[in-house]
């Protein structure tokens, strides 16, 4: 088992000893590259993949190891945020969790490829420390010349049924509208209605 498996396997262990420079190897393993440029807050870092985006983690300080919510799996896309436990900012929408553990708050911005985290030991803190994220990876993409990763576009897929899709075809059909007006008037009534 080489290099790149092991620190897989042992994040996957939510270690609380797993360093921040071992995240940067496995995030070189991965074909991330740390960036060097635009302004950082603190520290804040940022690494970026044009497969796979971008991720603006803290560097742990004074120590070495990362914070337990930066070492979880659900930190990283499994689980998911109380979607009533959120914030929004210059059009992105960030989550608001907390590890017991370390005693903090933290969260990520939702709804693009690029993990951006954020955290703070009070609520003032999370909120403070979530906009300094948006405004570090807007601003290191311009840096390196990126345009951003826009959230919710309004655009997506919807896997349905063969027959409940020849149903709407034929609705919008009878009606004189597009399948996208019916699938929007659809969720928007499903919306009103919570």
């Amino acid at each position: 088992m080489g290099q790149k498996e092991k620190l897989i396997r042992r994040l996957k262990e939510r270690p609380r000893d797993f360093t921040f420079e071992e995240a940067e190897t496995l995030l070189g393993y991965l074909e991330f590259i740390r960036s060097n440029k635009g302004r950082t807050s603190g520290s804040r870092v940022m690494f970026s993949s044009p497969e796979h985006g971008t991720i603006l983690l803290h560097k742990p300080h004074p120590q070495k190891e990362l914070k337990g919510y930066q070492a979880a799996g659900r930190f990283f896309g499994t689980g998911g945020p109380d979607m009533k436990n959120t914030m929004e900012y210059k059009g992105y929408l960030g989550s608001v969790e907390f590890d017991e553990e370390e005693g903090l708050l933290f969260g990520r911005v939702m709804g693009i490829r690029s993990l951006i985290s954020y955290e703070g030991e009070s609520a003032k803190e999370l909120l403070e420390d979530f906009h300094g994220a948006v405004d570090d990876y807007l601003e290191l993409c311009r840096a390196e010349g990126k345009t951003p990763e826009t959230a919710y576009k309004g655009s997506f897929n919807v896997r349905i049924s063969p027959e409940l899709h020849k149903q709407l075809a034929v609705y919008a059909m009878e009606h004189d509208v597009s399948l996208n007006h019916c699938v929007e008037q659809a969720l928007e009534k499903a919306l009103a209605q919570k």
